[in-house]
C-alpha cells in the first residue's frame, strides 16, 4: 500500500531493485480523482472523487443555506479506479 500516488513510482522502482517483478505484488496506491499520478508499474488506484466531495459538499451547503438541518457527519466511501462513475 503506498498512501501517496506521488510516491509510487519510487515505491515500485524500490521493489523493482529489491529484485521483485511487480506482477509478483498487488500494488494499492492512494490518490484523488480524477487526477492520478501516471507510474510505469501495475498499480491498482485506490481513492476518493473529488466531483463527489464537492458535490457532497454543495449539497450539505445548500441544506443549511435553507436552514435545513445538515449531517455531523458526511462519509465517502474511497473508490477503486474501476468503481468509479463515467
Amino acid at each position: 500500500l503506498i498512501t501517496d500516488d506521488n510516491f509510487a513510482d519510487y515505491g515500485m522502482m524500490g521493489v523493482h531493485r529489491a529484485g521483485i517483478a511487480p506482477e509478483e505484488l498487488d500494488a494499492v496506491v492512494h490518490c484523488n480523482f480524477p487526477w492520478s499520478n501516471p507510474t510505469g508499474f501495475p498499480v491498482r488506484r485506490l481513492g476518493f472523487s473529488a466531483q463527489q466531495v464537492l458535490a457532497t459538499c454543495i449539497d450539505v451547503i445548500e441544506l443549511k443555506r435553507r436552514g435545513e438541518a445538515v449531517p455531523e457527519l458526511t462519509e465517502l466511501p474511497a473508490l477503486f479506479e474501476d468503481e468509479l462513475p463515467d
